[in-house]
């Protein structure tokens, strides 16, 4: 369990940060195609009814407004996930740990571990982002349900009401 500091919640940051929640990887199930053996899924990332808290370890950033990082500072959030018409399929879980310090979270690079949660099971993904609004590649690693062991890369485009995501899964 995370040690949180009053000063967790920061609005400015948080909308800072909007990016990094679109990009920091995500799946949305909206249509899925076999292609050599492989299945792709492609989806939306909402920011819309997303949520966002960023954990300041010490040493606590001085700074006003948006906070600087120092290694271990965490970002952790959830948003929600729909399909090509916009009809929400699920929620993405993630949390994300600063592995540089940096003089503005933003600028931080993060290795984040989430889980993609659809109607028929479960993604386990893990990817680095170099900083905010980066478009983020990372690895599917596991699954449950109809994604039961799952094996894969993703794909995650930031886009001004989110990001456009792609799950590419292997055979």
């Amino acid at each position: 369990m995370f040690s949180v500091s009053p000063r967790v919640t920061r609005p400015r940051f948080a909308l800072g940060l909007a990016a990094l929640a679109a990009a920091a990887c995500a799946m949305v199930l909206g249509s899925a195609a076999s292609a050599q053996g492989s299945t792709t899924l492609a989806f939306k990332e909402l920011n819309k009814g997303s949520t966002f808290d960023f954990v300041d370890q010490a040493p606590l950033s001085t700074r006003k407004g948006e906070p600087s990082a120092s290694a271990g500072d965490r970002i952790v959030f959830t948003n929600p996930l729909a399909d090509a018409t916009g009809k929400r399929i699920g929620r993405l879980y993630i949390h994300c740990t600063a592995v540089i310090a940096a003089r503005l979270a933003p600028k931080a690079p993060y290795a984040c571990e989430g889980v993609v949660v659809l109607g028929g099971g479960t993604l386990s993904i893990q990817a680095f982002l170099p900083h905010a609004g980066a478009t983020v590649h990372g690895a599917v690693t596991g699954g449950t349900g109809t994604y039961a062991n799952a094996r894969g890369t993703f794909l995650s485009k930031p886009t001004k009401t989110g990001a456009d995501d792609t799950i590419t899964l292997a055979a």
